[in-house]
């Protein structure tokens, strides 16, 4: 319906107006008319016509104050609206968008844009908080897949609870998910079975790109051996490090989106601990991700290479460390004596490996023969008071 006091113009139709009315004083020709509002002389013909008949009525377009012919109702919107607020309230419009699609019976299909208009008009939806980007060099990616490995770790309350961290490595080439795990927190061993998890399943990268963790890289108190790089070495990686999180911004920005989906869903499915965390990331959001947001890459060969056949696996992702042999033929280790039984030679002041499995079993070498060794029992002195 129309208003009552009056017509609402558009720019365009009071522009048109004026036009006719210059028109019709005589003040100019109708193709001159038809040349300033930008339309053809048969189009200003009709406008004129129909000005001439129901004057500035002519000109609002008939479908002013109809319904759509395309409209949904007002019970579809309702739905819509009650269901993301009572069970989505969490999830941001796509995510929610995707599982309202996938997990419930809608009375009707609508749009995505029209979704999100119904929300954002209810002052519905969580609110992004986007930090001032700086101008920077882009990097292209690689050419094929296995070249490069982004790797990194991120803490947070995953379950709403406790602080999990979440493990990626991400294919820089085509942004393919390779790993996704969750641990206690980023340690050593963590990064190891992560590390041991990608090449049993897809083979050795040539560089691993990683931040300058204390795991991976000499800082402060950590500058002691590191057992990251030295696993990277036996197996022919490069470990690159950078201080700068835009420099391997591909998984920095995944944790963005994990984030951002996993909290909600893990309420959604009621999940608290990280073995179901973890069996939710293997069984959907990897594959999910890897559906989405990957690219092809510029070479489809794939670069990742064979395990080398003199490398031991499970010595490799194992804790190595170095000790010096006693006189008697021990060996000093996390506060405990060892004792070298039948050794090959006299290894009084040589250097030994010490191989601490993740289960804690110990294992000692010597120039890559392994070496028999029993664990010393602990004497507990008695102190007698003079009387």
């Amino acid at each position: 319906m129309l208003p009552q006091r009056g017509v609402y113009l558009s720019k365009r139709d009071l522009k048109i107006h004026k036009a006719i009315e210059s028109y019709r004083e005589g003040r100019m020709c109708l193709d001159l008319a038809a040349q300033m509002v930008g339309v053809s002389r048969r189009t200003m013909e009709r406008k004129v016509k129909a000005h001439r008949e129901n004057g500035v009525l002519g000109l609002v377009h008939g479908n002013i104050g109809k319904t759509p012919a395309n409209a949904k109702t007002v019970s579809t919107k309702n739905w819509y609206i009650e269901i993301y607020s009572s069970k989505y309230f969490d999830f941001n419009f796509l995510h929610a968008f995707e599982r309202i699609r996938e997990n419930e019976v809608p009375p009707e299909p609508v749009s995505y844009s029209t979704f999100v208009a119904w929300l954002r008009n209810k002052g519905l939806g969580k609110k992004k908080k986007r930090r001032a980007s700086k101008a920077r060099l882009a990097r292209e990616r690689e050419a094929n897949m296995g070249i490069m490995v982004q790797m990194d770790g991120s803490p947070h309350q995953y379950n709403g609870k406790d602080k999990w961290t979440l493990l990626h490595m991400i294919d820089d080439a085509t942004s393919t998910l390779l790993e996704s795990r969750f641990y206690p927190s980023e340690t050593t061993l963590a990064c190891l079975e992560c590390l041991k998890s990608l090449v049993l399943t897809h083979g050795v990268p040539h560089f691993i790109l990683t931040d300058c963790a204390g795991w991976a890289d000499k800082i402060g108190k950590r500058s002691s051996f590191s057992q990251f790089k030295r696993a990277c070495e036996q197996l022919g990686i490069e470990l690159i490090t950078t201080p700068n999180p835009e420099c391997k911004g591909r998984v920095e920005r995944s944790f963005r989106t994990a984030q951002d989906r996993l909290q909600p869903e893990f309420r959604l499915h009621g999940i608290k601990t990280l073995k179901d965390g973890n069996r939710y990331l293997e069984q959907v959001f990897k594959r999910e991700w890897n559906q989405k947001y990957t690219v092809s890459a510029k070479d489809s060969t794939t670069r990742f290479r064979a395990i080398p056949g003199d490398v031991l696996i499970e010595e490799v992702f194992s804790l190595q460390y170095e000790r010096i042999v006693n006189r008697n033929h021990t060996v000093s280790f996390e506060n405990q004596s060892y004792l070298l039984v039948e050794p090959p030679q006299n290894l009084y002041k040589r250097m030994i490996t010490v191989i601490k499995s993740p289960s804690g079993e110990i294992t000692m070498k010597y120039q890559g023969q392994k070496l028999a060794s029993r664990l010393m029992p602990k004497y507990k002195r008695n102190y007698r008071t003079a009387v």
